[in-house]
């Protein structure tokens, strides 16, 4: 079964620090989009509060397009000194909540790992705290 899928973002994989340059950091309503095993589609939205990234809300969608509210959703937050924080994403309004407040700025590497109806699925991406 073939999916089609028109967006203007790119899978995190293909950007490197020219394409950062080019793509400055997110603004309210924009999204990445990545396109996981079995059909499942991921999408990720920054929020803001007072101007600055707050929050993540992710949503996560099944091959038949309904948003999956059951899954348990595992990230992990890297820092570029390495340091980690493993946390469970809270539910929030059909997506996935993953709280950013506490974090320096700088730039961050997204492991998300979630398991849901018998799939275990993971995906990375990378965003700037500013």
């Amino acid at each position: 079964m073939a999916c089609m899928v028109n967006t203007f973002t790119s899978p995190i994989e293909e950007f490197d620090d020219a394409d950062e340059a080019r793509n400055p950091p997110l603004e309210s309503g924009d999204f990445k989009q990545v396109l996981l095993a079995g059909g499942f589609e991921l999408l990720l939205f920054n929020t803001r509060l007072r101007g600055k990234l707050g929050a993540m809300v992710m949503f996560l969608g099944d091959f038949g397009g309904e948003l999956v509210k059951d899954a348990l959703v595992i990230t992990t937050i890297v820092g570029q000194s390495g340091t980690q924080q493993m946390c469970r994403a809270r539910p929030r309004k059909g997506g996935y909540l993953i709280e950013m407040e506490n974090l320096e700025l700088g730039r961050y590497r997204l492991e998300v790992e979630i398991v849901t109806a018998g799939w275990f699925l993971t995906a990375e991406f990378y965003f700037q705290k500013v």
